[in-house]
């Protein structure tokens, strides 16, 4: 199969904008998941041709977009074999139960590429996390407001919350947390949070039910205990 970067060379349709390391991104976490029947949703829609190429990228996917503006959208997108696009807030809890109406189950992929604004990164992320299959990918692009005014050094950026989930998914269940405003989520939906630059991804596939909440240590038999016994 062609790579992202080989559709996008090739690309004749309507506009796509991506930094130039995003399609090795895609190709190392999307790529297990291209000949799958899969759900896979882009916030963020805008002349329409990133959709274009994901549906190429994706030949057997359940293709769903999120845009809050109508008039940015091509008519010809709305056409798109087997992708369903919705015009709505991505922040807001009554667009995203408007989508899953139109959704079987959950998704497996969600990218967000949307507004860009931390604030609103936060809200689609609070709001659609839970559905996220597991195992499932969550990628965020374009952080680069998380660093420019008015947002720079300000608290509750994308990035603060991330970081936050970081020291969370490390945080033992015995331990005390210096700071207590941390509040704990669950580990068991994280399996890891990767940073590019410019981007996220999060990957949701949990410890199997039988190994428990905590964060334990598993002990193989030493070689002693064997010949003892």
């Amino acid at each position: 199969m062609k790579t992202f970067w080989q559709l996008f060379d090739e690309h004749d349709g309507f506009e796509s904008l991506k930094h130039n390391h995003y399609p090795e991104i895609y190709d190392e976490y999307f790529g297990p998941y291209r000949d799958q029947e899969i759900n896979f949703l882009e916030i963020g829609v805008r002349q329409g041709g990133s959709l274009e190429i994901f549906r190429k990228y994706f030949p057997k996917a359940n293709i769903y977009a999120l845009e809050i503006d109508r008039n940015v959208i091509p008519s010809d997108i709305f056409k798109l074999k087997n992708t369903q696009v919705v015009i709505g807030d991505a922040t807001s809890a009554g667009t995203i139960d408007q989508l899953m109406e139109k959704v079987n189950g959950k998704f497996d992929i969600i990218l967000d590429d949307g507004s860009h604004l931390p604030e609103q990164q936060i809200a689609s992320y609070n709001l659609l996390w839970r559905h996220l299959k597991s195992p499932g990918v969550y990628m965020v692009e374009d952080l680069v407001y998380n660093y420019n005014a008015p947002w720079y050094k300000k608290e509750h950026t994308f990035m603060d919350f991330m970081f936050k989930k970081i020291d969370q998914f490390h945080l033992q269940d015995d331990m005390k947390p210096l700071n207590t405003t941390r509040l704990k989520f669950p580990k068991r939906d994280y399996h890891s949070i990767r940073f590019h630059r410019n981007a996220v991804v999060v990957k949701k596939e949990g410890l199997p039910r039988n190994r428990g909440d905590q964060f334990e240590e598993i002990r193989t038999q030493s070689l002693l205990s064997k010949f003892k016994s």
